[in-house]
Order: C-alpha cells, then structure tokens, then sequence
C-alpha cells in the first residue's frame, strides 16, 4: 500500500500524473516535509458536464446539481447543488471519484462558495468532502462537513465508525468557522493511522492557511485499506429546514500539499 497523504484540492494547473517538488506545510509530527507531489485528480468543471469525474450516483445537469455558470471560481463553470427544505429523508447530492491505487496519505483542496439560506438556519449537517475505503464505504468513511448556525458555519472533521473495522464514531466539532456568501479555498490531508494504533492526522487550512491539525485519530481501525474514493457535496439530513446552494470549483486530488 502506498503510504502518503492524501490531498483534494480544488483548483486546476497540473496535468494528472505530472510530479512536481513542492514545500509542505505541516505541523505536529512533522512526519512529511517536502515530497515529490503526484496530482491524482482535479476537475474545473469546464466541460459543462460530470464527465472528469468517476460516477454522478444522482444526476449530472438534472434535478438538484448542476454544471453551470451561475458563481465559477475561475473559467466559465462550477458545480452548483441545490439542497431541498424540510424533505424528511436525507437529500443526496454530488459528484464521486475513484482514487487507484488507495492512499494512506492524501490532500483534498476545492473552492466552495455557500449563499445564505432561505428559511431557518438549522445547524444540520451539510457534507462537504466524504472520504472512504471504495465508492461502497464497506470499511470505514470520514468527513469534513458543515453545521450551519445563525450567520456563519462551523466545520467538524468526523469519522462514521466501523464495525468490520474496529472504529468507534468520533467527531472534532468547530474546527473553524467560515461565513456565507464568501468563496474560500477549503483543503484537508489525511494521513491514516497505522492498523490498530491510535496515531492517524489530519490537517485543514482555508485560504492557504493552517486551521486545525488533529492528531492521535482513527481512521482505519484494525483494516489496512487506504483511501480509495472520495465525494464533493454528498448527504444532507433529512430533517433539514433551510432551502441552500453550494457552488464548487477548480477541485484537485493530490499526494502532497497545494495551496490557493
């Protein structure tokens, strides 16, 4: 397995493949400093449609997730998602990839731009990056998501748990708070805990900037599995109250950190 972190970063000037020298940014462990950096991913949504991605498991340009050119970070597109109020079931929306081969060690960046709501802040949970072993989440899943308050969002970094695995659900709350109707440049790594020992990290910076580093976590329990797959956008609960659009952009995938 190849063991690395894996970066998702949201913007778009490497061409997949190309290898690139780049300083990290990284505090604690201090374990990864300067590493020949691998784009394994990125998207800018200039196509007009979902086709740099692996699947759209619910639509591409149909119901509630769009490629359009209503709020793009660069070019003519972005992604837009639509997330309905008062559903009673959890709304699932966007856009999932395949990461092969699977890494312990990756970085997630995007640009993300969330209009205020209509309606009541509710302070449900809002998905914005799902990681996971395979696009089936049979052996363990983490996420940044959103818990939307009255006039700003606070972002939690959160593991599911898994039975076959050994992992109990955790959930580091207010990471960092970000505003509505403001584009920023949200980028996370993880670096996967060796199998059984509690030593698994993650880092977030906003805007180039370091905002939380998280250590002694579990992300893969006892399984040995490293990230396989990812999702932009994604679940929504069910008993949300608020009408809300996201608009992502320039997304990029990669083994070392990135940056605006």
């Amino acid at each position: 397995m190849t063991k690395g972190i894996l970066v998702i970063l949201l913007t778009a000037s490497l061409v997949w493949g190309q290898q690139i020298t780049i300083s990290g940014q990284y505090s604690g462990s201090g374990r990864i400093k300067t590493e020949s950096q691998l784009l394994l991913h990125q998207s800018t949504f200039e196509t007009g449609d979902c086709s740099e991605w692996t699947a759209a498991p619910w639509g591409c340009n149909i119901g509630d997730l769009f490629i359009n050119t209503v709020n793009p970070n660069s070019g003519s597109y972005s992604m837009e998602i639509y997330y309905h109020a008062g559903a009673g079931l959890d709304h699932t929306r966007g856009l999932r990839q395949t990461i092969s081969p699977a890494r312990d060690y990756l970085h997630i960046r995007g640009y993300v731009y969330i209009k205020t709501p209509t309606g009541d802040i509710d302070g449900v949970q809002r998905k914005l990056i799902w990681t996971a072993n395979n696009a089936a989440f049979d052996e363990f899943s983490h996420f940044l998501t959103s818990d939307s308050a009255a006039g700003n969002i606070p972002l939690r970094m959160a593991s599911n748990g898994s039975i076959p695995c050994g992992i109990t659900s955790w959930s580091d709350y207010s990471i960092y708070t970000i505003n509505y109707d403001t584009r920023y440049v949200i980028e996370i790594a993880i670096q996967m805990n060796t199998p059984g020992v509690l030593d698994g990290e993650y880092w977030l910076w906003v805007d180039g900037v370091e905002r939380w580093h998280g250590t002694g976590r579990d992300f893969r329990g006892s399984c040995t599995s490293g990230i396989g797959s990812y999702s932009l956008g994604y679940q929504v609960q069910g008993d949300q109250a608020t009408d809300e659009y996201r608009y992502w952009d320039d997304v990029k995938v990669s083994t070392g950190y990135i940056g605006p």
